[in-house]
């Protein structure tokens, strides 16, 4: 079966240690840590549809009391999420198994009336990102008049490996396999309130470069 290891998982584990907070506004922010991942157990000839949702990891709201995040009550209702499919999907197994995928373009907000791709998540709330890959049906009809196997030479390349990104979404597919890795849960914040969270974003971002040498000079 289909393997998936978190690639960066002991600077998510880092994170966690101190309870993982995201801010989330109104705009869109992206993740740091970011997901990344590799995947292995594939078909290389079979075209993969890779996404990635954030689930509410319980039904509680939380506080942060005491240097510690706290379930104090009821959870709001979610709203109906999209999944956020990755930039490359679909691609067939081998494009996917050649090297890490990242999901560093995933916004998060608070804005429902947000638009693109953004999730859109509740402030206080908890949330864990699950990696969802779906194996895809090939058919003449939808799939530039190519019967299944999808492994045409005439496809899109990127290094090497057949790419292709255009897939109709009438095309169906296998029972999706669902991946989740518990250091990646996070409280979703509109602004940081661990001060341990705050220097180890400062210390690991590269865009935070500029509060680090803020703090130097």
């Amino acid at each position: 079966g289909i393997q998936v290891t978190l690639e960066n998982s002991k600077l998510w584990k880092m994170f966690n240690k101190c309870g993982t907070e995201m801010i989330v506004n109104r705009i869109g922010r992206r993740m740091f840590p970011c997901v990344v991942i590799t995947m292995l157990g594939m078909d290389p000839t079979t075209l993969y549809r890779v996404q990635m949702e954030l689930d509410a990891s319980d039904r509680r709201r939380y506080k942060f009391i005491n240097g510690k995040w706290v379930p104090v009550g009821k959870a709001d209702a979610e709203p109906p999420n999209k999944l956020f499919e990755h930039p490359d999907s679909p691609s067939l197994g081998a494009f996917w198994m050649q090297d890490r995928v990242s999901f560093a373009k995933l916004k998060i907000t608070n804005n429902q009336e947000t638009g693109g791709t953004n999730t859109v998540l509740h402030s206080m709330h908890r949330y864990t990102p699950r990696i969802i890959i779906t194996q895809l049906r090939c058919s003449s009809a939808n799939v530039r008049g190519i019967a299944a196997p999808c492994s045409d030479p005439n496809l899109p390349t990127e290094g090497g490996v057949p790419h292709y990104r255009q897939l109709p979404a009438a095309v169906g597919g296998s029972r999706p396999s669902c991946f989740e890795f518990e250091e990646t849960a996070f409280i979703a914040v509109t602004a940081y309130h661990s001060e341990q969270i705050t220097q180890l974003k400062i210390q690991n971002n590269p865009f935070a470069k500029a509060f680090r040498d803020a703090d130097i000079a």
